[in-house]
C-alpha cells in the first residue's frame, strides 16, 4: 500500500512537472507571437513612411523638373534673336511644301474631283483616287497643326503669333478645299445628267458656287499669309 501511495505521488509530481512545462512553452509561443507582431507592425509603419517620402521626392522632382522645362522653354523662346525667328519662320511654313507643293495637290484634288460615278459606277479606280487625295487634305492640316507648339522655342512671340496665324488659314484653306471638292463630286454628275430636273440642277448647282465661293476665299487668305511671311 505504501509503494502504491508513494507510486501515484511521483506520477502526480511529474503531471505537475509536465504542466507546468507546457505553460511555460505555451507562454513563451505567445510572447514570442506578440513580439513578431510589434516587429512585422514596425516594419510595415517603416515601409509605409519609406513610401510616402520616396513619393514625396517623387512629386517634388517632378515639379522641380517640370518647372525648370517650362522656365527653359519661357527663356528659350524670349532668347532668339528676331534674324534666326525669321528665318525659322520661313522654313516652317516651307517644309516639307512650297506654295507650288500646294497648288500641285489642290490641282490633284480637283482633277480627281470629275468623276461621273453616274456615268461610270464600276470605276472603282477613279473613286479610291478621288478619296485618297481628299483624304490627304486632311492629313496635311493635322501635320501643320501638330508642327506650331514644337516650334514656339525656336520663334519671337511675335513671329510664334504669325505661325499661330498662318496655321489656321492654312487648314481654313484645305478643310474647305476639301468641301468643295466633295460637293462637287456629288452634284455634279446629277447636274449632268438629263434626267435631273431643272429645280434641282439649280439647286446643286448654287451648293457648288458656295463651296466654291469659300473654298476661293480662303485660299487667298492662305496665299496672302505665305507671302508675308515669305517676304517679311
Amino acid at each position: 500500500m505504501r509503494k502504491l501511495l508513494l507510486g501515484m505521488g511521483v506520477l502526480l509530481s511529474s503531471l505537475v512537472l509536465i504542466s507546468c512545462g507546457n505553460n511555460t512553452s505555451s507562454n513563451k509561443y505567445d510572447s514570442d507571437k506578440t513580439i513578431d507582431s510589434k516587429i512585422n507592425k514596425a516594419a510595415d509603419e517603416a515601409i509605409s513612411g519609406s513610401s510616402s517620402d520616396s513619393s514625396d521626392e517623387s512629386t517634388l522632382s517632378s515639379s522641380s523638373s517640370s518647372s525648370e522645362s517650362s522656365d527653359e522653354s519661357s527663356t528659350a523662346s524670349s532668347s532668339v534673336s528676331d534674324d534666326k525667328s525669321k528665318e525659322e519662320l520661313k522654313t516652317t511654313i516651307s517644309t516639307p511644301m512650297n506654295k507650288e507643293n500646294y497648288s500641285n495637290i489642290e490641282n490633284g484634288v480637283l482633277e480627281a474631283a470629275n468623276y461621273d460615278d453616274e456615268k461610270d459606277p464600276n470605276n472603282s479606280g477613279a473613286r479610291k483616287r478621288f478619296d485618297s487625295r481628299t483624304e490627304n487634305l486632311k492629313r496635311i492640316s493635322k501635320d501643320a497643326e501638330n508642327k506650331v507648339s514644337k516650334e514656339k522655342k525656336w520663334l519671337t512671340s511675335s513671329d510664334y503669333s504669325s505661325l499661330v496665324d498662318y496655321t489656321k488659314k492654312l487648314s481654313n484653306y484645305l478643310d474647305s478645299l476639301y468641301n468643295y471638292a466633295v460637293t462637287f463630286q456629288a452634284d455634279n454628275p446629277s447636274i449632268n445628267n438629263p434626267n435631273t430636273s431643272s429645280d434641282l440642277a439649280s439647286s446643286l448647282q448654287a451648293e457648288i458656287d458656295s463651296a466654291k465661293s469659300d473654298y476661293l476665299s480662303k485660299k487667298a487668305a492662305w496665299s496672302d499669309a505665305f507671302d508675308s511671311i515669305e517676304n517679311g
